[in-house]
């Protein structure tokens, strides 16, 4: 039960909505003689877009098998989000469109097959059969160069339609042995991704080939990692893992830690007939963290005008999903 254990004699619930649309569970208590809040606020902040980029040129195969053996771990990782959409494109794209082998899945930004919600009781076994993509694509490897075209508004008012979401934040996992050939360079594409996600994170993870010995490019250059597929993944944050090493550990250890990115800006604080909120004993919390109270970068001011919340931009929400706040009313004076 929500907000178990809290003293009080009499507990009066109800929900109310801020901006965005956001649950709030209030609780009015009273605490002796005095008259308390408490609410619980769920943040903004429960989707997720995650785009897989798998090279289907014809060494990849084993390198998908092992990918789709660990989409049961990736379950369990996006679990944090209660609403998440995965989609699988292939690194081949080519001018005219479709102009490599026949039979090859999806191609120049397409999805190959649904895209798959986690609220599908078949959510990790259909990303599995996804990212199975066959190995009969193009040998001009292009994994930077086909996440814009699937993003690109063309596609996504089509045949990729329902996948990208404005108040989502977005992961892309690449998976090649190969450098990225395509003509974009790395800041032009991250300036890209920032236009298409404006304020919502971006995260991105890449399974690559060292160029070692054991771990060979399919191109065969020695001792060699795909450098420009590097530099993005840097640019971004992100990390990778090796498709050589024992895949179920190496992709759990490289994943990013996904953390959220509030879009609520302010709370609504409802206070009684003939009273008013006493600012003086108000704490929010994220998590068990109190935020730093009257700090309009990291924690949060009150304004008494619209009896509102006002959270700073750069509250570091981690992967908390709710907001608490507590507050005692006074009699209005």
């Amino acid at each position: 039960m929500l907000f178990k254990g809290l003293l009080a004699t009499l507990v009066t619930s109800s929900l109310i909505c801020n901006q965005a649309s956001a649950l709030t569970l209030r609780k009015t208590q009273q605490r002796g003689s005095e008259t308390w809040i408490s609410l619980k606020v769920q943040l903004d902040q429960a989707k997720l877009d995650a785009l897989f980029v798998v090279d289907d040129s014809g060494s990849m195969g084993s390198y998908q098998q092992k990918l789709a053996d660990a989409s049961a771990v990736l379950g369990d990782y996006l679990s944090g989000y209660s609403d998440v959409n995965a989609a699988v494109i292939t690194t081949s794209a080519a001018t005219p469109a479709g102009s490599y082998y026949p039979g090859t899945k999806g191609g120049d930004g397409k999805f190959v097959g649904p895209v798959v919600n986690s609220s599908d009781a078949n959510f990790a076994a259909t990303l599995a059969q996804n990212i199975l993509v066959g190995t009969t694509g193009s040998a001009t490897e292009q994994p930077l160069g086909v996440i814009p075209l699937a993003l690109a508004p063309a596609l996504l008012s089509t045949v990729n339609v329902g996948f990208l979401r404005a108040d989502a934040d977005l992961l892309i996992v690449i998976l090649t042995d190969a450098e990225d050939q395509s003509s974009w360079t790395t800041q032009g594409l991250v300036d890209e991704l920032k236009v298409i996600k404006g304020a919502r994170g971006i995260y991105t993870l890449a399974g690559l080939t060292d160029g070692s010995k054991d771990c060979p490019r399919e191109d065969g250059a020695p001792g060699t990692a795909p450098l420009k597929i590097l530099d993005f993944v840097k640019a971004t944050g992100g990390s990778t893992f090796s498709m050589c090493a024992e895949m179920q550990q190496s992709f759990t250890e490289a994943l990013p830690e996904l953390t959220t990115t509030n879009l609520l800006g302010e709370v609504y604080v409802p206070s009684l007939p003939n009273e008013v909120v006493d600012v003086a004993t108000m704490t929010v919390k994220v998590g068990e963290t109190e935020l730093p109270r009257g700090d309009i970068n990291a924690g949060w001011v009150f304004d008494s005008a619209t009896n509102k919340i006002l959270l700073g931009k750069d509250v570091n929400y981690g992967k908390e999903r709710y907001l608490t706040v507590d507050y005692r009313l006074v009699p209005q004076k």
